[in-house]
């Protein structure tokens, strides 16, 4: 895996307003899929410290209620999906070889627009990825303690954090139609939010099958929205913890929300969305893989190899830009 860390520390200057990217502290998983205390297994890669934190680690982005009146641009404009260009599909395939099940989505932001694909992996469960339209319904239904919650679900992945805001929306079906409410007004029109504890004792929300295409159509919408509760979600998206700051998170200023967890059998999908600045263009970024060996640490490294690849890419090339 020396690959991703060259790949990065060589890589162009790629960032959210400060140009460069940053290491991840690695440690090891103690609690189970995407507990606030999961971190990464250094199995095979050096100990890095990070470059700076986001945020002060006691910071709570504020989400006021009287400020949640605006609505985000509508998302309904067309949305293309295809296939990376060939040339940029054989290079993702040629660094990403004998990682396992990988793929990726990505598109300019905008409202509407293009969204090209690399890899084979294109759906599956969400994992803690949906905490964010859960934070963001949570933050226009408030109790008093919702921004603590949200704090706590999007920059630790605090597992119990976002039952509680879940709990506060009404749980089941009707916390779920609330939710899924959001994803319709951030331009995802096909995903359903499952209400119900299918696997237990993993959240519902956790097991919405949520696919890349629309986790890019979400983010890119989400940019370009000016609603303050979105941009506040947005601001928490950017304060993720430290030791989760692999793959989305080696790009300094990104926000971007991870989620992992085991299938049936045990074997690990990790997967990452959100935004980043690549080559003076903001991106709009969703990824997933099924690593060959089922374990997160795996799953996590083969992240980062493709973290390195997209520094080196020279994405977006010559997509249209259209604009916010």
């Amino acid at each position: 895996m020396v690959f991703a860390i060259v790949a990065l520390a060589a890589g162009p200057a790629i960032v959210i307003g400060y140009d460069r990217l940053h290491p991840v502290a690695m440690s090891s998983p103690t609690a189970g899929p995407n507990s606030a205390s999961s971190a990464i297994s250094s199995t095979g890669v050096p100990r890095l410290t990070p470059a700076r934190s986001r945020a002060p680690s006691g910071s709570v982005t504020t989400i006021s209620p009287a400020e949640s009146t605006t609505s985000a641009p509508s998302a309904t404009g067309s949305w293309e999906v295809r296939g990376a260009p060939a040339e940029v599909a054989a290079s993702f395939e040629e660094a990403t070889r004998g990682l396992g099940v990988v793929g990726v989505a990505y598109a300019v932001v905008g409202r509407g627009g293009l969204i090209r694909t690399l890899g084979t992996w294109r759906t599956g469960p969400a994992w803690s990825t949906s905490k964010v339209p859960v934070a963001i319904a949570a933050g226009r239904h408030p109790t008093g303690e919702t921004q603590q919650l949200i704090q706590a679900a999007l920059t630790r992945s605090d597992n119990a954090a976002a039952e509680a805001l879940w709990a506060n929306l009404g749980g089941g079906g009707t916390a779920a139609a609330l939710v899924d409410d959001q994803l319709r007004r951030l331009g995802d029109d096909e995903t359903r939010v499952q209400a119900s504890r299918v696997r237990p004792p993993f959240t519902p929300f956790g097991q919405t099958m949520w696919s890349l295409e629309a986790q890019v159509r979400v983010a890119a919408t989400l940019s370009c929205s000016p609603d303050r509760t979105d941009r506040a979600i947005l601001a928490t998206m950017g304060k993720v913890v430290p030791e989760q700051h692999w793959g989305l998170g080696r790009f300094d200023g990104a926000a971007f929300k991870g989620g992992w967890g085991p299938n049936p059998a045990g074997r690990y999908l990790v997967r990452q969305f959100g935004l980043i600045k690549l080559n003076g263009v903001t991106l709009a970024v969703a990824m997933a893989v099924e690593p060959s060996s089922g374990s997160f640490a795996s799953g996590t490294t083969a992240l980062g190899v493709v973290t390195g690849w997209l520094a080196q890419s020279g994405l977006p090339g010559t997509m249209p830009v259209p604009g916010c």
